[in-house]
């Protein structure tokens, strides 16, 4: 395994923390030594993590530079001829046991900028892409055609942002759409599991500014002044948000947060609007390019909903009836018709998966889309996958339904995808 240790004094560990975050945010594996066990002898257990690290990162200020841990560490380092990355948190210039090496101005508190993090991984693989996790994706559908193979890609990742929640790789490819229009769909991630009270949850307590970590990333000021610039764009959706953002954590809260059938944290988040769930996408979106130190401008649509085209796809892989396969709906493959009485939690229905492993795809939640709705008003928003409520039939793959986009009702809900457009 690669991995990074951060050298720093103990005074300085709130900020080495922060650090810690950002690298693990971006797939680096990090070691900091208080996180070794009661009991163990530490400077043997020191010793062995600095020898066995691909990367030092040293935190420069008066406190470290008078700690003889951190300067025994960098000469250790130095020794094993060890990559050092110097960051000067403190201080008008750097020490001079590391003058040679070029430092990173992190002053003020900073994170890194992007290119540090691209330097640091020319030495350090990232565990997401390291080269025994690089794979080669085949369709499983005969009737599907691959655009091109899908290389160097992970077949699935976890967004840190959403609680680890995991998205999974969908090789593109080309299909007949409602089984008429031969289209083609590029490779896209989905997440796994439509999005839980949870994780909507913690959406809520970020916009009521309680979520610290999230807040030092994106501040809500900064969150807020984009969300209204991306509503602005939509018609209708500067009305649904108000003309202030002091409500929002009430406004966009779920319609049925505290009913007893519908509130648990694993169960998908219901009474939420299609301009509801744009917010939560635009926010993962803003998140993203802030971790990473992107241009807000560079972020797009980077976290959105699907379209219709994209959810057919991924559903039935270019010839399933449904997202399991041709078979008739169960109570084992789906909660559909009342036989319940609300919504599951999320995953209850393994047998129900697509081959691919995309979960709760028919019956328990519909899902917003991107799109509108064809043939009806033209302000609907479609929506797919069938619900609790509704009888089997609405859970083929190529059926869906509009809706009004500020519609709150309990048995849609939205899931998320990752695309680079």
């Amino acid at each position: 395994m690669s991995y990074i240790f951060i050298s720093y004094s103990h005074k300085d560990k709130e900020y080495a923390h922060r650090l810690e975050k950002a690298l693990k945010r971006r797939d680096f594996e990090v070691w900091l030594d208080d996180r070794i066990d009661y009991g163990t002898q530490w400077p043997k257990k020191i010793q062995e993590k600095l020898d066995g690290c691909k990367a030092l990162i040293l935190v420069m200020t008066a406190r470290s530079y008078d700690s003889d841990w951190v300067q025994s560490e960098l000469s250790r380092a130095k020794r094993k001829r060890k990559n050092i990355f110097p960051l000067l948190l403190e201080g008008e210039e750097p020490w001079l046991s590391v003058e040679a090496t070029q430092y990173v101005d992190v002053r003020g508190g900073k994170l890194p900028q992007t290119a540090f993090y691209d330097t640091l991984a020319k030495v350090v693989p990232r565990k997401n892409i390291g080269a025994s996790e690089q794979i080669e994706v085949k369709l499983k559908s005969e009737a599907a055609t691959p655009t091109k193979l899908v290389k160097n890609q992970p077949a699935s990742f976890r967004n840190p942002f959403e609680l680890d929640a995991e998205y999974i790789l969908i090789p593109g490819g080309r299909y007949k759409y409602h089984g008429k229009t031969e289209t083609e769909v590029p490779n896209i991630y989905f997440a796994k599991y439509p999005v839980t009270n949870k994780r909507y949850r913690r959406f809520i307590s970020y916009l009521e500014g309680k979520e610290d970590d999230l807040s030092e990333i994106l501040a809500l000021k900064m969150f807020r002044e984009r969300m209204f610039e991306f509503a602005a764009t939509i018609n209708g959706f500067p009305k649904y948000l108000g003309t202030t953002s002091v409500a929002w954590a009430d406004r966009l809260r779920s319609n049925y947060d505290d009913e007893k059938r519908f509130r648990s944290d694993d169960q998908s988040a219901v009474g939420v609007s299609w301009f509801t769930a744009q917010t939560y996408c635009r926010w993962l979106s803003l998140l993203d390019a802030a971790s990473k130190g992107t241009p807000f401008d560079e972020s797009g649509n980077k976290y959105r909903l699907p379209t219709e085209l994209e959810w057919e796809w991924a559903a039935l892989g270019g010839k399933r009836k449904y997202p399991w396969g041709d078979k008739e709906p169960n109570d084992k493959l789906a909660n559909y018709n009342k036989n319940i009485g609300a919504t599951t939690a999320v995953g209850q229905y393994p047998e129900g998966a697509t081959p691919e492993g995309l979960m709760d795809m028919a019956g328990n939640v519909w899902e917003w889309m991107e799109n509108r709705y064809e043939g009806y008003e033209s302000k609907a928003r479609s929506l797919r996958g069938g619900s609790w409520y509704r009888a089997e039939y609405e859970m083929h793959c190529s059926w869906g339904i509009g809706n009004n986009p500020n519609s709150l009702d309990a048995f849609s809900g939205f899931r998320v995808v990752h695309s680079q457009s």
